[in-house]
């Protein structure tokens, strides 16, 4: 009798350390495959911002890059940052307005997740509106607006 329950606390320790394994091998692979997808992309944004300090107004940064900057920034978070290099993107006149309407847009975002900034968010979506009319998110963009209000 006191064979079997020394043996069932057993068989209990071991099941406990292959679930605390298993468990623990998973948590690793998925970061190991997250860190590795963001490092590349993190490569990437490197580069722009490199180019983008050295030269703002500079053709050189297509405008497809000051986009992917923007998003890679507001993906992870960076509230201050997709701020700071937004403002920087919408004095540069090689942008359509679509693109620019894209930029204030996420600033808004950034705006609406830091807090006691919801009046700055507030401006930003009624530029949208004002600045650029045709934007096709506007209908989003106003009930944001309205939202917020």
């Amino acid at each position: 009798m006191i064979l079997t329950c020394l043996k069932d606390k057993v068989m209990k320790i071991f099941l406990f350390i292959i679930m605390v394994v298993v468990v623990s091998s998973g948590i690793a692979i998925a970061a190991k495959s997250e860190s590795n997808s963001q490092g590349i992309k993190e490569q990437d944004v490197n580069k722009i911002a490199i180019a983008a300090e050295s030269e703002p107004n500079s053709l050189s940064i297509r405008k497809q890059d000051a986009k992917q900057l923007i998003d890679s920034l507001s993906r992870k978070q960076q509230h201050s940052h997709v701020i700071e290099e937004g403002t920087k993107q919408l004095v540069r006149t090689d942008l359509k307005s679509d693109e620019k309407a894209y930029i204030r847009l996420k600033m808004a975002k950034s705006f609406e997740a830091l807090p006691s900034q919801g009046r700055l968010a507030k401006e930003k979506y009624g530029e949208i509106l004002e600045l650029h009319p045709d934007y096709h998110q506007n209908v989003k963009v106003a009930y944001r607006l309205a939202d917020l209000s």
